[in-house]
Formats: C-alpha cells, structure tokens, sequence
C-alpha cells in the first residue's frame, strides 16, 4: 500500500485503530512475513504483499488509499507525485489521478526524462482506457484522445518513434473527421512518421493537420505546424 517499506509513523496514520502496532509487527517479523530494517518495516516477500493486497475489501483498501495520501509533515516522509497519483485513482478520484500523472509527466519533461514522462502518461491512457468501462469521467474519449498524443510526443522524444505511430494511429481512428482532437493528433503523427523516415506520410499528415487547424481556427497549432514544415525544410 505504501510501497516497498514504510515508517512507523506512516503505519500509525494508515491503521489509527490498531493498538499495539508494534507488537503486531514483531509477531510477523518472526513469522518472516514482515522485515523490519531499523526505522523501516517491508514485506518479507513480493507474494505476500500481492496475497495480502488482495485479501483487502474493495471498500477497506479504497479508504486505505485516502489515508496514503495525507502529509506526513515530513519532507522524508513525503510521497512521489506519482504515487499521489496512483493513491487517488484507487481511492475513486479517477479525474484528480488522471491530473496528477499529467503533472508527473510534465515534471519528468521539465527534468529531460523522457521516459518518466512515458510511464507516467502510459499509465493515465491505461486509466482512461477503464473509465470508458467505469463511466466515472464525462468524456473518457477525449481523455484517451489526450493522452494517447501527449504519450506519443513522450514516446517520440524517448526515440520510441514506431511505438509512437501505433499510439497515435490508435487515437486517430478514435477521432472523428470533426473532432478537435484530430488535428493535434495528425501534428504528432507527422512528427512520429518523420523520425522514423517516410518523409511522404509525414507530409501527408502535416498537410492534414495544417488544413484541419485552419478550417477549426486553431492558431497556435497551425504556426506549430508551418515552423515544423520550416525546419524539416531545413534538414534539422
């Protein structure tokens, strides 16, 4: 729940109701169930956290996760934003989860980790993906759609340009010939396509993308796009 160890004072806020906290833990630590590392205690085996975990009822482990979440006040203490974000989906905050990787992804780019940026919107085109079957969002579709381009820009970036064009041409055929995600997609697309080498697909889209980004008057995309088409001319 809380990752590969925690502290006493992280096991203190999750489980408020347990007494004598410190005596359960050293039943499992000499069961071998539990290892406890000076101020840290982990599970003994990946298994067991995996059995444990999913022994919890749905309704326990979700306020679990809300608890994860507090600000231990601490700077030691304090989770990755990643982790918030992996607490919030499992709590039922699907939108706030959806956000916060968007951050971590964002964070990752600032820092030049493309990969981290792949991880992190990776995992919010997965939780996109269950809320089309969930329902809990009010356009799962354009959050697919979202970040399905934004993890192709990160896989582009990461030199991942194949994985790229499968991501993005997934989100294509998503997006309808009006929608206004469609031309955003195309810009990737060409991006995607021309780091790989085929020229001709890659002008192909631009050209769509310009003449979509004119027709739905999306300025900022179409001066993207003809400094795109200037330094592909350019040979850089």
């Amino acid at each position: 729940m809380l990752g590969d160890a925690s502290r006493a004072a992280q096991l203190v806020a999750l489980l408020p109701d347990v007494d004598e906290l410190g005596r359960y833990l050293t039943v499992l630590r000499q069961a071998g169930f539990v290892v406890v590392n000076g101020p840290e205690a982990a599970c003994g085996h990946p298994l067991t956290r995996e059995i444990v975990l999913g022994s919890i009822p749905r309704g326990v482990r979700r306020e679990l996760h809300v608890r994860a979440r507090r600000d231990f006040g601490v700077d030691d203490l304090r989770i990755p934003l990643e982790a918030h974000a992996l607490h919030a989906y499992h709590a039922g905050e699907s939108f706030e989860a959806l956000m916060l990787l968007e951050q971590t992804a964002a964070r990752s780019r600032a820092r030049d980790d493309p990969e981290g940026a792949v991880r992190a919107l990776r995992r919010a085109l997965e939780l996109a993906r269950v809320e089309m079957a969930r329902g809990e969002l009010d356009d799962p579709e354009s959050a697919m759609m979202m970040f399905s381009t934004k993890l192709g820009d990160a896989l582009v970036l990461a030199g991942k340009h194949q994985d790229a064009e499968g991501i993005l041409t997934e989100a294509l055929g998503m997006a309808g010939p009006q929608a206004k995600e469609r031309p955003r997609i195309l810009a990737s697309l060409a991006n995607a396509a021309h780091g790989i080498g085929h020229p001709a697909d890659a002008y192909t889209y631009l050209d769509d993308a310009l003449r979509l980004a004119e027709k739905t008057k999306q300025t900022q995309l179409m001066d993207k796009l003809e400094l795109m088409r200037q330094r592909w001319f350019a040979g850089s």
